[in-house]
């Protein structure tokens, strides 16, 4: 026990002064209480004040802060770790039986190991659900890559028959026309080809003197002459 003023114009220090002894000199305390009975708003103007709350709220030892009545709420009472209503109720605090901690702190530590195992539990869950998702998705990946290939080899097959036809179209009209420039079908219509002996078509008749030998092809075969006369 320290006597300290509860209010007055020493209160403050003396409280600040009583806190601070035992935490220097008592630290092994296993509370440290600070009480008064109930009062005026003005009389508890000791334990509003900075000093006494920074003090109490920086105490080594766990403070009960027992001040006043229900109606009396100074700061000092925000700032402890523990809080009650009057002195009366910090006796009865310290004095309560170790019962609720000895068979409350099993049930807290199941209710901990169940939240924990839930945690885990659920964290599994939702990696598995994540893998299943994202194996699911490289499927769909896969069969999608399987149907654009199957579209893109049918639509490279479809471009090549379209070229090979209009390459087979082309070659037809090529065709047609080397038949219709062939020599041979201009002999069978009744026509004929002359050249000299080296092989030069005749088709101007300035060209040709008297005395030239001529070759005549014919369609099935060939006549040799002599010009004998040009008529221009």
């Amino acid at each position: 026990f320290i006597n300290s003023k509860v209010e007055g114009k020493n209160a403050a220090d003396q409280l600040v002064g009583a806190i601070r002894w035992f935490n220097i000199h008592k630290p092994e305390l296993e509370a440290l209480v600070i009480i008064r009975g109930g009062g005026s708003l003005e009389s508890m103007q000791a334990f509003n004040n900075e000093l006494v709350c920074r003090e109490i709220f920086a105490s080594n030892i766990p403070v009960i802060a027992g001040i006043g009545h229900d109606v009396d709420v100074p700061i000092s009472c925000l700032v402890a770790d523990v809080s009650v209503s009057t002195p009366t109720a910090v006796a009865n605090l310290i004095n309560s039986t170790w019962d609720g901690l000895i068979f409350g702190l099993p049930a807290i530590q199941d209710k901990i190991m169940k939240s924990c195992e839930n945690a885990i539990r659920g964290a599994n869950d939702r990696a598995q659900n994540f893998v299943s998702k994202m194996v699911g998705q490289i499927r769909a990946v896969f069969v999608n890559f399987e149907g654009l290939s199957e579209r893109i080899t049918k639509d490279a097959i479809m471009v090549i028959k379209q070229a090979i036809e209009k390459k087979s179209d082309a070659i037809c009209r090529i065709e047609k026309l080397i038949i219709l420039a062939n020599p041979e079908r201009t002999l069978r219509l009744g026509y004929s080809l002359t050249t000299n002996l080296s092989g030069v078509v005749i088709r101007d008749v300035r060209k040709v003197r008297v005395g030239t030998r001529l070759k005549t092809l014919l369609l099935d075969g060939s006549v040799e002459s002599i010009v004998d006369k040009v008529n221009k």
